[in-house]
């Protein structure tokens, strides 16, 4: 499941058909991998745009909230989301 998806601004995919749906600008992308973790793909933090693999919810929380003191978006529903995987799934992605 993606959290958020690179975008370089907000828009409106569909607006006729779907009005309430709308893409965040996002400078980030995080979503569960398949293996079992939490990814930061293509993290822009540090020298190297490589992907970073977390083992909890908790863990990508502190790490979204590095790129937020970063000066990148983060779009405003991610921390909460992940926040309510930790109440609904515990913190072990």
């Amino acid at each position: 499941m993606s959290y958020c998806r690179f975008s370089d601004k907000t828009y409106k995919p569909c607006p006729e058909e779907m009005p309430e749906w709308t893409i965040p600008k996002s400078d980030v992308y995080v979503f569960e991998n398949i293996s079992g973790h939490i990814e930061c793909c293509g993290c822009r933090l540090g020298s190297a745009y490589s992907s970073l693999h977390l083992s909890t919810y908790s863990e990508m929380i502190e790490h979204l909230k590095e790129h937020i003191k970063a000066g990148h978006t983060v779009p405003v529903h991610v921390i909460s989301a992940l926040e309510e995987s930790i109440k609904e799934h515990g913190d072990e992605v």
